[in-house]
């Protein structure tokens, strides 16, 4: 296995608490890290708005633009998760 290799990821106890960043936006924590997958993500914003689309559909319109520590402690668990 290469340095460099994140084959496999560990969500950690209270990953609200310790594996977000709360001054940041909902949609900037779920695309941190995945350039090293999706190139161009944060150039190509077309990317990015099918990311919203979906975790939309499925939280509620408006999410994706709040910050993380305007989330309930449920909301926050299922981004991680």
């Amino acid at each position: 296995m290469e340095l460099n290799d994140r084959g496999i990821g560990v969500i950690m106890e209270h990953p609200w608490e310790t594996m977000v960043f709360p001054d940041m936006s909902v949609l900037d924590n779920l695309c941190f890290c995945i350039d090293h997958r999706v190139s161009n993500v944060w150039r190509a914003g077309n990317i990015r708005k099918s990311i919203r689309r979906m975790i939309e559909e499925q939280m509620g319109e408006g999410i994706c633009k709040k910050r993380m520590w305007e989330l309930s402690d449920m909301e926050k668990s299922e981004l991680v998760y």
